[in-house]
């Protein structure tokens, strides 16, 4: 391998398509020359094709020829790409399904030895990862500073690991120790998917309202920021008529329980509530006494009623509190972690 190797990563969203282009010094590991570039995810049919652009247009100033020739190309290449992608994958290469209408990625039929094919010689390590596997890899490499603990107790080093996140959606990893390598590998999960869980007469009201709305309900309808959204309309449903507010947005809900309106107050503490829930089930699941990390956009922007909210209620169950006293919840601040996340796997294939 050459002194620096060339790495391209990306994590590709059913909104933004971000990409980064670097240079890796395997003696130091350290990253140089980054180049990053965000896309709306729309403006393109194919993962080829938002590649190819990239390195054309925003990457090093390679001299490419056009893409049918690139055959006869003999300039510099790519020596490990990852691409991080909002939906279930299989084999390290290939989307596995569903097509999802409001991410248009989704509808590109990747397969990454297809558009390695495609794109001789330009990339020689090739490798296709669910975005929250990307989180995973990203939670890897991150400094103290990057992270805000809401429980004090102690990672145990080299256990499990889990991953949780809320933003536009509802994601979720683990990450287990390998002895051999010394480094944690990770396991990706369609946690977020799952049928919401309901235990009183309020929730069962709640969710017959989303059924009205979605027909199948999961736990990302409640749990990610447009479920923010959800529990406020719910709310505002049972409001007299004259009283009623319509809001279109999750940020209004927010800005306007910063403010003091206590329907989207209670809305968020419900939204909360249900989002403790789903990391209390998933520190029991995989005992995650490496740590169980809150990231993603939804946390951050709840952080000042999360703070108190979550470890609250992750600690609050009867007959496992004991266990989860001994389960360091911890927030994750770092907002690209799932480009760093992509940029670390990356780096692995060449080591």
């Amino acid at each position: 391998m050459e002194d620096l190797a060339v790495l391209l990563s990306a994590d590709i969203g059913g909104t933004n398509a971000r990409f980064q282009l670097c240079k890796w010094d395997p003696k130091t590991d350290s990253f140089t020359d980054i180049r990053d570039k965000t896309y709306p995810s729309g403006d393109f049919t194919c993962l080829d094709d938002v590649i190819f652009h990239f390195l054309k247009h925003d990457g090093y100033g390679w001299d490419l020829p056009d893409q049918d020739k690139l055959s006869n190309y003999t300039g510099p290449i790519v020596h490990s790409c990852c691409v991080a992608l909002c939906a279930p994958v299989e084999d390290d290469l290939r989307h596995a399904g569903p097509i999802v209408e409001h991410q248009p990625p989704t509808r590109w039929e990747i397969d990454m030895t297809k558009t390695k094919a495609h794109l001789q010689p330009l990339l020689r390590n090739v490798a296709l990862i669910n975005d929250f596997a990307a989180v995973g890899y990203g939670l890897t490499v991150m400094s103290d500073e990057d992270l805000l603990r809401l429980t004090d107790a102690p990672m145990q080093p080299t256990a499990t690991k889990a991953c949780v996140g809320a933003g536009s959606g509802l994601g979720m990893c683990f990450l287990t120790w390998n002895p051999q390598q010394s480094q944690y590998m990770v396991h990706a999960s369609e946690g977020g998917m799952v049928d919401l869980r309901v235990r009183t007469k309020e929730d069962l009201e709640l969710l017959d309202f989303l059924r009205q709305q979605f027909g199948h309900v999961t736990v990302e309808h409640l749990v990610s920021g447009n479920g923010v959204l959800n529990v406020y309309n719910w709310l505002n449903s049972l409001r007299e008529e004259g009283k009623k507010v319509t809001l279109s947005k999750p940020a209004e809900v927010t800005q306007k329980a910063t403010e003091g309106d206590e329907t989207c107050l209670r809305a968020i503490k419900i939204v909360l509530r249900f989002y403790a829930e789903e990391l209390r089930y998933s520190a029991l699941r995989w005992m995650a006494f490496g740590g169980l990390y809150v990231v993603a956009g939804l946390v951050q922007r709840l952080l000042q009623w999360a703070k108190e909210e979550l470890p609250t209620e992750f600690l609050n169950d009867p007959c496992m509190g004991d266990v989860l006293k001994n389960i360091p919840l911890i927030v994750c601040t770092r907002e690209d972690l799932g480009l760093v996340g992509s940029r670390e796997r990356a780096k692995r294939a060449l080591q």
